[in-house]
């Protein structure tokens, strides 16, 4: 997912990995879904454009709506502030 917000000096872009996925399949894929969680941490973007914007990477938890939504709510409460 791509979004992109207005500020002082340019523009912020940021470029969410999200994946779903089935209760059966959470645990078995755990590997992933850590992999996702240190997207923010420690990518490193590559700025390919000329232009005065900011670009940062994150990776959400999987997303499972019988059994994740509060972590991805929290996910994007922390996107947004």
């Amino acid at each position: 997912m791509f979004l992109r917000k207005k500020n002082a000096t340019g523009y912020e872009q940021y470029q969410v990995f999200v994946e779903p996925k089935g209760n059966h399949l959470i645990a078995q894929d755990q590997w992933k879904e850590d992999f996702l969680l240190q997207i923010k941490e420690r990518g490193i973007p590559q700025k390919t454009f000329a232009d005065d914007t900011e670009y940062h990477v994150w990776g959400f938890p999987f997303f499972n709506q019988q059994s994740r939504m509060s972590e991805i709510s929290t996910a994007f409460q922390e996107l947004f502030k």
